[in-house]
């Protein structure tokens, strides 16, 4: 059955844009996540020193509020000296160094959250000069100054844990907007996963149909040159059988018609047995030529004589000593025959043309299951052919692959075997069922 044709052009297309596009998405999502990674470290080093440059200020206010609360206790506690201008200078001092530290805190991005305390630290000191300036052999607090220091503690506190809780939600947000950047990157990372093993399924498919119609043709080529060879022996068979009946018997009717000729005059007999020498060259040439097409010994008598035969010719034709050795007499399927007769002969043939050798070795035997007919000469390989494999030995692989056999050559500088292996179980099967439905 032919294998399903497919859009090879379009399914390339199709394979390009996808690995491409996950190409895209790997280099984007590398980019992302080193984008990422610089801005988020970036991000966290400026609330790092945003937090500590509003941490030195409210340790600023801390600490200049540590001194006004200790001339507030003081006064509470009535054992403050009489020292009035000492203290005002004091307050103002560290009033003064306040409002420096607020200076600097109102240019800051929170710096709403400092007015209230800024409001609270001046009505301290406020209420702090009219506790020291007010008339009397001492000084006191007055309610006033107790409530604006409760509000300056409580707006310290506030800030404080303003100032915390805006650091906390600074790095919270930083890290959701991580977390979000890492999976839309995840994301970008699992969607290249998919389109590749998506265009990874795709080249598996592509492949196979490429491989299936690949092997669909490997049997389409094998069935026509089986068919060819098939083809071919049955021509040569034919032309044998009419070179050796027909035209053979034609010279033999007219050395037949010259004998029948009455003697005559010395130069016309001359001329009759002239002819008659020339028939029975041309009837010799005529059986060989039959036989080299297709000895009807091996449709007679089988492989084993038909071996035989072309062992006998060769070593006669060459003076190349051979050593035939058949350890397997069964009759095989009469294309099989014609296969390893054809094999043996395109062997011997070469042997005598290439390789110079003095010897060769044919061995038919039964080894493991299998029918091996071996060709081993003393040779020179296929070095001599410059290591190439010429016809002869495609046609032997064809005819091997037609008998669903195999054949294998192995070369080395002393020599050249061929050795052709078909399973007996196959060649046991075909005799017993020559023409298989559907075969």
């Amino acid at each position: 059955m032919k294998p399903k044709r497919s859009n090879d052009g379009s399914g390339l297309r199709i394979l390009g844009a996808g690995f491409g596009l996950t190409i895209v998405l790997l280099f984007g999502s590398a980019y992302l996540a080193i984008l990422e990674v610089s801005k988020g470290a970036t991000r966290i080093m400026g609330i790092a020193q945003e937090q500590q440059i509003v941490d030195r200020l409210i340790d600023d206010i801390q600490e200049q509020e540590a001194g006004l609360s200790t001339l507030f206790y003081s006064i509470a506690r009535s054992d403050m000296p009489e020292d009035r201008e000492r203290l005002l200078t004091q307050i103002a001092s560290a009033e003064d160094k306040i409002q420096r530290t607020f200076s600097v805190a109102m240019g800051r991005r929170n710096a709403k959250e400092w007015q209230p305390v800024q409001d609270a630290v001046g009505r301290f000191t406020t209420e702090l000069r009219k506790a020291v300036q007010s008339p009397g052999r001492s000084i006191q607090a007055s309610d006033s100054l107790f409530e604006a220091h409760e509000r300056l503690v409580r707006e310290l506190t506030t800030l404080f844990s303003s100032n915390y809780q805006a650091a906390v939600d600074a790095t919270a947000t930083e890290n959701r907007r991580q977390n979000d950047r890492w999976r839309f990157v995840l994301l970008l990372l699992i969607l290249a996963g998919l389109i590749s093993i998506a265009c990874a399924v795709k080249s598996i498919q592509n492949t196979s149909r490429v491989l299936e119609r690949a092997r669909w043709q490997a049997r389409e080529l094998s069935r026509l040159s089986g068919h060819v060879l098939e083809s071919q022996d049955t021509v040569v068979r034919r032309l044998s059988r009419e070179l050796h009946d027909e035209f053979g018997q034609i010279l033999t009717a007219i050395e037949a018609n010259l004998a029948a000729i009455p003697p005559g005059g010395f130069e016309q007999q001359s001329r009759i047995e002239d002819c008659m020498l020339l028939v029975k060259d041309a009837m010799s040439n005529v059986r060989e030529l039959a036989q080299l097409l297709r000895p009807s010994i091996l449709d007679d008598f089988g492989l084993k004589a038909g071996l035989e035969w072309l062992a006998d010719s060769f070593r006669q034709r060459t003076g190349i000593d051979v050593d035939l050795r058949i350890e397997y007499e069964d009759r095989l399927p009469e294309e099989l025959e014609t296969h390893l007769f054809r094999i043996t002969q395109e062997a011997l043939t070469n042997a005598g043309r290439h390789s110079q050798a003095t010897r060769v070795q044919v061995r038919m035997r039964e080894n493991q299951g299998r029918l091996e007919l071996s060709i081993a000469d003393d040779g020179h390989g296929l070095k001599s052919r410059g290591g190439r494999q010429g016809f002869g030995m495609m046609g032997m692989r064809e005819r091997m692959r037609a008998a669903d056999g195999e054949l294998h050559i192995r070369s080395a500088p002393n020599g050249l075997t061929i050795v052709a292996e078909v399973p007996l179980a196959e060649v046991r099967r075909k005799q017993e069922d020559p023409n298989p439905v559907g075969g």
